[in-house]
């Protein structure tokens, strides 16, 4: 809860939050990969960049700072699930 209140205080454009764990979105962070928008035109038109935010434990004041500045460049953000 507390990384989507802070995505709302960061940008006032957001109006809700989408939270999801998608398998090969969360085996790309995993292996440390760039998320790819070669897979379909739409990907690379609605999302561009797809940035990793640092890891935080969830549910922690950290985990909701790890994303104060992707959340600036994107709409969508990754975030990393293990400590590198």
């Amino acid at each position: 809860m507390l990384m989507h209140l802070e995505a709302y205080r960061q940008r006032k454009d957001i109006h809700a939050a989408l939270h999801a764990h998608p398998p090969y979105a969360t085996a790309l962070t995993i292996a440390g990969e760039e998320f790819p928008l070669n897979i379909i035109p739409e990907a690379a038109v609605a999302l561009g960049a797809v940035p990793i935010a640092e890891y935080a434990t969830m549910g922690t004041p950290a985990l909701a700072a790890s994303i104060r500045e992707p959340i600036m460049q994107s709409n969508a953000i990754c975030s990393a699930i293990m400590a590198a």
